[in-house]
């Protein structure tokens, strides 16, 4: 009897921790599949406000992405849309005087959009491309600081992914901050 009563006892431990599993399990997936994964939104709504910058910072340009504007190798991964804006801190015209960050953003197919981060760094003759670590903004993030061989001037380049949206932000000039770029980054990432 008590060898009964013992099979008995396990066989319904064991029912009771796969009943468990398989709820915990369902469960799970119906939050992941019902997050959205696309950014359902207007490209250009993820531009930041001229608030988000020092003083001293205005708008040059602000201009929808057209096909021209992109790579080559965006156009063979499927771009969908985009959007470009540049700020700018100082006078382009002299370039020891002038701070230029500039945003361009992407909407690609979700199986494509992580392309261009396991691409790397592009390569631009007269420049040194360095990759930096990453910051682990969104679900994809790349670095790269490019130092101009003849001035010596710098660029830092972060481009980064959330759902469908794949993001460039870029500081130029005679002065940069990555630092500023990483907080711009991370500002255009909540808002996808």
């Amino acid at each position: 009897m008590d060898k009964k009563i013992l099979i008995g006892s396990v066989v319904a431990i064991i029912i009771l921790i796969a009943g468990y599993f398989i709820f915990f399990n369902q469960s799970t997936s119906i939050d992941i599949s019902s997050k959205p994964k696309t950014y359902s939104g207007d490209v250009s709504n993820l531009v930041l406000p001229l608030e988000s910058f020092p003083e001293g910072y205005k708008i040059v340009e602000r201009t929808p992405r057209t096909q021209s504007d992109v790579s080559d190798f965006g156009l063979s991964v499927g771009w969908i849309e985009g959007y470009n804006i540049r700020y700018l801190k100082g006078d382009e015209e002299n370039l020891l005087d002038v701070s230029r960050i500039e945003l361009s953003i992407s909407r690609y197919p979700l199986e494509n959009v992580s392309k261009g981060i396991e691409k790397g760094a592009y390569e631009f003759e007269g420049y040194l491309a360095e990759e930096l670590p990453n910051p682990q903004i969104g679900e994809g993030s790349f670095v790269t600081r490019y130092t101009d061989e003849v001035w010596g001037l710098r660029d830092y380049q972060i481009e980064f992914y959330k759902k469908d949206i794949f993001v460039t932000l870029t500081n130029g000039g005679s002065s940069t901050d990555y630092e500023f770029l990483k907080e711009l980054a991370k500002e255009v990432e909540s808002k996808i």
